[in-house]
């Protein structure tokens, strides 16, 4: 969380990840049960696929903001990385601290390697 802090204070980049993580969650579809296809916080946001998409502008620069923290701590989840870094962004903006369970799977690249 100290690499995110300074990060998020030196670049100023609280918005861009909490929407990268807003973005990473609205995947999700009720009507799916099985997992990874139901969508959600599944760090699916980093694939090409999903960045591309309209909604999603911009944000292949916030997956570059945290990408050097993901490398560095390569046992967390990229999902888990995501909502962290949104989590300490709301912290630092003077918003509430956030309990935040660890342990979120990532979508494999296979799951968006099928067409639509």
């Amino acid at each position: 969380m100290k690499e995110l802090t300074a990060l998020i204070e030196k670049s100023n980049c609280h918005p861009i990840l909490l929407r990268l993580a807003w973005s990473d969650a609205v995947t999700y579809d009720v009507d799916i049960i099985e997992w990874p296809f139901c969508g959600g916080v599944n760090g699916s946001i980093r694939f090409e696929r999903e960045l591309a998409r309209e909604a999603n502008a911009g944000l292949t620069k916030a997956v570059s903001l945290i990408s050097a923290i993901k490398r560095r701590y390569s046992r967390l989840s990229w999902a888990d990385v995501i909502q962290m870094a949104a989590v300490v962004g709301i912290k630092l903006a003077g918003g509430p601290e956030i309990q935040l369970t660890y342990g979120r799977l990532d979508a494999p690249a296979e799951l968006l390697e099928t067409e639509e």
